[in-house]
């Protein structure tokens, strides 16, 4: 079956401030209508998709791990061609000086139909941090009509905003996590099987052990891992239904390492040994972000 995007919610806002006060609007009565409607006197604004196109933005997209922040890169990539914008892409996963250097210094045209793209800030070095805020600052100098996309994880701005602040004429975009309508999409859509289906939208209606479930689904990166994983292997109801949620979690997570690895082989990049040593490197910083000495299972998953 043929994957499918479905827009997630995206609620943008000049200050941070404002992307607090929808998580918190969300977290009350107000939910079920900001898709719809907007608070007169609030500081954020839901918009769609396409309005990232249209509007010229300056943007940072925020997002927790895995609700789509590089997807969302990836999709304005792949419709650019027929809505006549030009993609100018850096990844930061691979940031370097050498890289900014030679990137600086390839003449590129101001223009409003280019969308500059810089994926996964969080993933800078350390050290390095202050001199790729300086880069996307110089970049939004040199290119004023140019529209500039920079994906970063919420907690990684938070404890950053004294650096941030030098990008002053960024807007904020929140990526929310799906809703109960959206995950309903996908699961109609990437299942053939109507036991399956039904297996799933019940669960997403409500029921036993339902919300552990559902809250697990509202995260697109293990939405999609789930649904590959149960295609993949060729599942039936029976295989599935007596599965706890740490079930589907940890089948999603071994698929999405394995798939890795194996791409990771093909292009004969680091093995599993190297790949291990990382994501330990990656724990320690994230807990000396924190400033925690304790990381659930469920954090622990959430940085791969």
């Amino acid at each position: 079956m043929k994957n499918i995007y479905i827009p997630p919610i995206l609620v943008q806002s000049s200050t941070l401030k404002g992307i607090n006060e929808y998580n918190e609007d969300k977290d009350g009565f107000l939910y079920s209508m900001l898709t719809k409607y907007k608070k007169s006197n609030s500081d954020y604004s839901v918009i769609n998709f396409d309005e990232l196109f249209v509007e010229n933005p300056k943007a940072i997209v925020l997002g927790e791990p895995g609700c789509g922040k590089s997807e969302l890169i990836c999709q304005i990539k792949n419709q650019s061609s027929e809505r006549s914008k030009n993609i100018i892409d850096f990844s930061l996963t691979n940031y370097t000086e050498n890289a900014v250097h030679e990137f600086m210094n390839d003449d590129k045209e101001d223009s409003v139909d280019n969308i500059f793209c810089f994926d996964a800030l969080d993933e800078v070095d350390s050290n390095l941090f202050p001199n790729a805020v300086l880069f996307i600052s110089s970049v939004c100098e040199k290119y004023p009509k140019s529209s500039i996309i920079v994906t970063c994880r919420s907690y990684y701005i938070e404890n950053n905003l004294s650096l941030i602040g030098l990008l002053s004429k960024f807007k904020f975009i929140l990526v929310d996590l799906f809703d109960e309508d959206r995950i309903r999409q996908y699961i109609t859509h990437i299942f053939k099987d109507s036991k399956l289906k039904e297996f799933f939208l019940k669960k997403i209606n409500g029921g036993d052990d339902s919300s552990r479930l559902l809250s697990l689904l509202k995260i697109p990166r293990y939405l999609t891992e789930i649904c590959k994983v149960i295609n993949k292997n060729k599942n039936k109801l029976k295989d599935i239904e007596e599965w706890k949620r740490s079930d589907f979690f940890e089948k999603a997570i071994y698929f999405k390492l394995q798939n890795d690895i194996k791409k990771k082989k093909k292009k004969g990049l680091p093995n599993e040994l190297e790949i291990s040593q990382r994501m330990l490197e990656k724990l320690a910083l994230i807990m000396e972000i924190k400033r925690t000495n304790r990381v659930s299972k469920d954090e622990f998953i959430s940085m791969l």
